[in-house]
């Protein structure tokens, strides 16, 4: 059953033609890979939201918007740069994806590796990207700048199955996913130079194999894709059903710190090992084991897996996590909330 909502929706693709028309309570474009998260936030924006003729835009986009004022709100998804969108100060609010802020590479003397390294050449990169709409924003620190608000990617090729007993899953350790973002053609110098996505997963496999070496009994489901793009087109069946089956699921670093794979393993329970996390509000107490670096996997698996209550426990404060911090219902809430507040 459909609904209307009592505020207007747009899908605003940079380079697309028009905004397109959305409506939450109706079935997401196929072509977005947040459609359905985003839907069930929408819906449940709309039930606590006292305010209502105000137009929403789901857009990439961080230079222009359709239109501007108080009525019109942004939220920003795909900046794996975490950059502060210019038209800021010209809307209501901004809700958005990957933040302002990126997670700061640890100290080169204190972890020295290549990945390490790489990561500090990434994030000073991207601190350039960021540059512009930081000075935009000090400009109107004097003032009373619209607010900004980071928001979870929530989750992309996944089914909303029933949930299975943590005691019956019959794998231990999950995933599925590329090693590089996208293949280049020989004559690029992309193909060449890792990334830290490339190092952080390739040392994630690694470890693995170590693991697989040290505890004969570990069952892995190991799932790798050519690119990124391949790994969103996957079946969402098998793939939701491969990880509802596993206890742990690996979730490296991938263009950046955040991960769709983040949100769907704690979406399901699985125990999730991860890497370093952007200091967002959602994250703060998030029940993941985290990892300074893959290496150590063969050992953070065996003390996990001699442990049943700890995983037990892990477990019943993820699923508790997603729901109380990053579900459709209390991301809603969160955003109605906000709004709320705002004169």
């Amino acid at each position: 059953m459909t609904s209307s909502p009592a505020n207007t929706y747009y899908l605003c693709f940079p380079g697309k033609g028009e905004p397109q028309p959305w409506n939450p309570f109706e079935p997401g474009p196929k072509f977005y890979a947040g459609s359905v998260y985003f839907s069930g936030v929408l819906r449940a924006m709309e039930q606590h939201l006292d305010r209502a003729g105000l137009t929403f835009y789901l857009t990439p986009g961080l230079r222009h918007l359709p239109t501007y004022g108080s009525d019109v709100v942004a939220i920003v998804h795909g900046d794996e740069s975490s950059r502060i969108p210019l038209y800021f100060n010209r809307i209501r609010a901004t809700f958005k994806c990957y933040g302002v802020e990126q997670a700061r590479p640890p100290s080169l003397l204190a972890r020295p590796s290549v990945t390490n390294l790489m990561g500090h050449v990434q994030y000073f990169r991207d601190a350039a990207r960021r540059l512009p709409g930081r000075l935009q924003y000090a400009r109107q620190r004097q003032g009373r700048p619209s607010p900004i608000y980071p928001i979870p990617l929530g989750y992309a090729n996944q089914l909303a199955l029933p949930l299975k007993p943590f005691e019956e899953r019959g794998v231990d350790v999950f995933f599925a996913g590329s090693v590089r973002h996208k293949t280049h053609p020989v004559w690029s110098a992309k193909r060449w130079v890792k990334t830290p996505k490339d190092l952080a997963r390739t040392t994630m496999l690694e470890g693995l194999q170590q693991a697989q070496n040290d505890l004969p009994n570990l069952t892995v489901d190991l799932r790798l894709q050519s690119t990124f793009r391949r790994s969103i087109q996957a079946s969402a069946a098998d793939y939701s059903e491969g990880l509802m089956n596993a206890r742990i699921c690996l979730a490296p670093r991938g263009s950046s710190h955040e991960t769709f794979r983040f949100f769907e393993a704690m979406r399901y329970g699985c125990i999730t090992i991860i890497e370093d996390l952007p200091p967002h509000w959602f994250y703060e107490d998030a029940p993941a084991i985290r990892t300074a670096g893959w290496r150590d996997l063969p050992a953070i698996l065996a003390r996990l897996l001699d442990d049943r209550d700890r995983m037990r426990a892990t477990h019943e404060a993820t699923l508790a996590w997603w729901q109380s911090r990053c579900s459709e219902t209390a991301m809603g809430r969160f955003i109605a909330d906000k709004l709320n507040a705002l004169d």
